[in-house]
Order: structure tokens, then C-alpha cells, then sequence
């Protein structure tokens, strides 16, 4: 699985790393190296500490080894690319309950998962029905969107449904500022147009996928 400069950070946040970060960058970093390639982060140590390192990007790490530095940072591409295998076998087995105990790993939030027609097929068992907003309440209690959430969803809705007519699974991933959730579209099978899954958090900073600190 691809990542960002941000995903890798996060994941090393407890290492409290010196972060010289830019905004939301495309997931498009392939690995790791000890030396410079296209497509990796690069490892190495300076008279500054453990520098990681992408294209006009980095963070530094102190008190460490560089092969326990390379280690933890291969070990982020690890965890996602588990985590994302996990997910698409949970998706093409119509797993929905797993689906978004896999997801809540990584948002972090209160998660659902609705049809095409907005009825709620999982979410989170982690929070009650008054543990969240208003939305969460009517979705616990009526098993489908409100009016006024389904207006909102179809008027900001930027994925064409034409994506999903192939049989194999794949996830998009959408912002909504307005009021911070995040959409992540999950494929599932052809007799299922699509299904949405949607992480209901107010903070958006700890939205997509270590997009930033959690």
C-alpha cells in the first residue's frame, strides 16, 4: 500500500518526531531505502539524528539506531498493507462488522457503513446512541440516514456511481470540510452498487488515514 509522508509519521508519533511536513500530499511512497530512489523514503543519519526523508519532506528521529529507524519505518508499510489486505478480503466476503472494526483502527471515530439507498448495513459498537450527534442517534435507532443527512450526502457527493459497475473492490477516499467526516467508498460486489462508509468526527485533523496528527 502506498503512503504519504504524513501516514508514516503518525504511526511514529509516540517517537515525538521532528516533523518538516508539508500539507496533504498523494500516497505514492512505495517503501523504504538507505539510499535515495524514486518512490522511497530514505533513511539516514546526519549530525542532526535520523532523517527520513521524501522528495521535499522530512521528519527526524533521535535516540536510535538507523537500522531501528529503517525498521520502524518498514514496519508502517507493514501495518497498512495487513490492514488494507484485511480490508479487502473483509469487503469481497461482505464482511460489513469486520469492515469497520478494520477501519476504526485507523480513523479513530465512530464509523458506519451504508447502502446505496442510505439504510445502514454496520457501524461501530463502541458508541451508543446518544454517544455522538443527533445524525448517530437516528441512524442507531432508524437503521437509515435522516432527510436532512441524505440531502447533504447527495449534494456534496463527488464519486460517480459508473465507478462501480466492475466486480472488483476498491476504496475512495473524500473529505467534506463543511463538517469534517470523511467518506471511504468500498466496492463490494456487483449486486451491491457501492456501499459508503462514513466516519462521523469533528475534528478534522484526525480524519484520513494520518492525514494529520492524531
Amino acid at each position: 500500500m502506498r503512503l504519504n509522508m504524513w501516514q508514516i509519521a503518525n504511526r511514529l508519533y509516540v517517537l515525538e518526531p521532528e516533523l518538516h511536513l508539508k500539507g496533504n500530499r498523494p500516497c505514492d511512497i512505495r517503501g523504504v531505502r538507505r539510499y535515495a530512489a524514486d518512490g522511497y523514503v530514505q533513511v539516514s543519519k546526519d549530525r542532526e539524528g535520523i532523517v527520513c526523508r521524501y522528495e521535499d519532506e522530512y521528519f527526524i528521529l533521535q535516540d536510535m539506531t538507523l537500522e531501528e529507524a529503517f525498521g520502524l519505518v518498514q514496519d508502517v508499510f507493514d501495518f497498512y498493507d495487513t490492514w488494507f489486505e484485511n480490508l479487502y478480503h473483509y469487503a469481497t466476503h461482505m464482511d460489513f462488522d469486520s469492515v469497520v472494526k478494520s477501519c476504526e483502527l485507523i480513523f479513530k471515530n465512530p464509523l458506519m457503513i451504508l447502502d446505496s439507498n442510505y439504510k445502514v448495513i454496520a457501524m461501530s459498537q463502541n458508541y451508543g446512541p446518544d454517544d455522538v450527534d443527533a445524525e448517530w442517534k437516528y441512524l442507531y435507532e432508524h437503521g437509515f440516514s435522516s432527510v436532512k443527512a441524505v440531502q447533504f450526502l447527495n449534494e456534496r457527493r463527488q464519486l460517480n456511481r459508473s465507478d462501480y459497475l466492475d466486480d472488483k473492490p476498491k476504496v475512495h477516499q473524500q473529505i467534506l470540510e463543511e463538517h469534517g467526516c470523511v467518506n471511504m467508498s468500498l466496492k463490494i460486489i456487483p449486486e451491491i452498487p457501492y456501499a459508503e462508509a462514513w466516519s462521523l468526527c469533528k475534528r478534522k485533523e484526525s480524519l484520513m488515514m494520518g492525514t494529520k496528527r492524531f
